[in-house]
């Protein structure tokens, strides 16, 4: 069985709270492996965190994030 000392795999998916959790992890020094913006080989023996929210919030903040960046350029 791991031990919460084990190394895990976090699923970052876009605009779901993934930087936030990521700065976490990495201040409270969590052994992990991060997986963004590319494709995951799921292993059985492997443990995973994803955080998922609600699709049509994250559409909006999305858009505005987007929004952003082209008015801030």
């Amino acid at each position: 069985m791991n031990s919460m000392k084990d190394k895990f795999i976090f699923i970052h998916v876009g605009k779901c709270g993934g930087s936030t959790v990521e700065k976490l992890l990495q201040k409270n020094n969590i052994n992990h492996e991060t997986i963004h913006c590319r494709t995951c080989n799921f292993n059985k023996d492997k443990k995973y965190l994803i955080l998922l929210r609600n699709p049509v919030e994250r559409f909006i903040s999305a858009f505005y994030w987007r929004k952003y960046l082209v008015e801030n350029v």
